[in-house]
């Protein structure tokens, strides 16, 4: 078929060619019939051109006026009427017959037309900026199954077709052929592109972050930097994953301040970051990243942070050694441990507990044998415990003969006995018994003796400091009451 193939000429001639011979076959049947003919000598219809309707409707006309329909005689002059109807409806179905035809005519050419003809005719209609008929026969083109055998020129005819609606202000309705180019091509950088370029014009940002994440999963940079001016901002987190060994406290942040940042911890729900994430003892997985005022979503960064609580430092025993002679009283202290940690201890050998005394500050140990044991606890209960036993002698002030003296000296001060150690003319004695270690303390211990009867009591002298008490005895046990 020629390309100069005029579709609307073609099928004029073809309605008019049955017009014709339906009007012919009127003709034939109306001479066909004698009595028609005899009754309607003066009817003759060769052509239904315009001269003869001229000469025919007059008479038409003139014989309806004469005309009388209500209760008089059909005329016998009434067949002509007749077959103007006739007439009529031949040609009535001359019309339907003539769209049916045009319509199966039509058909026929278009597909004697393929994709070649549409698609060569889209870019002529192109070129000469006749854009409506450009799209017309694009989208013709892309009808056909041929359009599909070759990606890349499918994917251009739909370039050209965009163009062709942006060009006529319909770019909307081009849209959706840029979406259909990344189902063929994901890769697509001039797809993209558009797409981009539209979506942020209009402010569609959901399909603009729609668009990112399908960017995303083509892992190619070049395509995502596409995204730069829109692109979300790399969440920073302090302190770095890793593995602690107490409480942190996790922060985030980002260089876009209209960005909002997100984050899940253990698989969790998403959630705002509002302040900074603490996390204690165990293992824990941190996912974050940021969403832009644009809409569009950053990578999705992991974090994993170890926090294994370890105990409190031993505590530190102070002296260190721990045989000690001398004059000087043993002062013990404890270091070592956090400012908000308790301290107990004992000094019988016993472990302390939170009912034992607290240690406030340094403490003296007297002469003899003494085990010092420190529980130390931590804010979060930890627990260490630390001991050390120490031998104290100390080197005696008082001996035996001033420690007499010092008594003496007591009871008079005291009124218990005179000057002449009397107590009502009765003479009163003191003998030594022994030097005993009482509540840790040294102590010479003497016989009180009235008018020769001994006291079931002693009066004793603590060898270090001169302090005279009154010192009773049940068994093996004394007991110190100062005087």
């Amino acid at each position: 078929m020629k390309d100069n193939f005029d579709i609307d000429e073609e099928l004029k001639k073809s309605i008019a060619d049955i017009i014709d011979e339906e009007i012919a076959e009127a003709n034939n049947y109306y001479y066909d019939n004698p009595e028609i003919n005899k009754q309607n000598k003066e009817v003759e219809l060769i052509d239904f051109g315009e001269d003869e309707k001229e000469e025919i409707l007059p008479e038409i006309e003139e014989y309806e006026e004469d005309t009388e329909y209500d209760d008089a005689p059909e005329p016998k002059d009434k067949k002509p009427r007749k077959v103007i109807l006739i007439v009529s409806l031949v040609i009535t179905g001359c019309i339907v017959i003539g769209l049916v035809a045009y319509m199966l005519i039509k058909r026929t050419i278009d597909k004697s037309h393929g994709y070649a003809y549409y698609n060569n005719l889209a870019y002529e209609k192109m070129d000469n900026k006749d854009y409506e008929a450009a799209i017309t026969n694009f989208k013709k083109a892309l009808s056909f199954e041929e359009s599909k055998s070759n990606v890349k020129e499918r994917a251009d005819m739909m370039f050209w077709l965009y163009d062709s609606y942006k060009q006529t202000g319909k770019t909307e309705e081009g849209i959706p052929y840029l979406e259909e180019i990344l189902e063929l091509d994901d890769k697509n950088e001039t797809a993209y592109a558009y797409l981009i370029d539209y979506y942020g014009t209009l402010n569609k940002f959901e399909e603009l972050a729609a668009l990112f994440e399908k960017a995303k999963e083509t892992g190619d940079s070049k395509i995502i930097e596409l995204f730069s001016r829109y692109n979300g901002t790399k969440v920073e987190i302090y302190p770095a994953a890793g593995d602690y060994d107490d409480d942190i406290e996790i922060k985030l942040t980002t260089t876009d301040p209209k960005a909002k940042i997100y984050y899940s911890l253990n698989n969790g729900s998403d959630q705002i970051y509002v302040s900074d994430i603490k996390l204690g003892e165990g293992n824990n997985t941190l996912n974050y990243y940021s969403i832009n005022e644009y809409g569009i979503k950053s990578d999705i960064l992991t974090a994993e942070y170890n926090v294994n609580y370890k105990a409190p430092s031993e505590p530190v025993i102070s002296p260190e050694a721990t045989d000690i002679a001398g004059n000087e009283k043993v002062k013990v202290t404890i270091s070592g441990y956090a400012d908000n940690a308790k301290v107990y201890y004992t000094l019988d050998g016993s472990e302390p507990t939170v009912s034992s005394k607290e240690y406030t500050g340094e403490f003296e140990l007297e002469s003899g044998t003494t085990t010092v044991t420190v529980l130390v606890i931590n804010e979060r209960g930890a627990k260490v415990t630390a001991t050390k036993t120490y031998n104290v002698t100390y080197a005696d002030k008082y001996t035996s003969d001033t420690a007499e003296g010092v008594i003496w000296n007591k009871l008079i001060e005291k009124g218990l006995v005179d000057s002449e150690h009397k107590q009502s003319s009765d003479l009163c004695e003191l003998k030594y018994y022994s030097k005993k270690t009482i509540s840790k303390e040294p102590f010479h211990l003497f016989y009180f003796i009235v008018d020769d009867e001994i006291k079931d009591y002693f009066y004793g002298v603590n060898s270090q400091n001169g302090t005279v008490y009154i010192v009773t005895r049940n068994g093996d046990e004394y007991s110190l009451s100062k005087l």
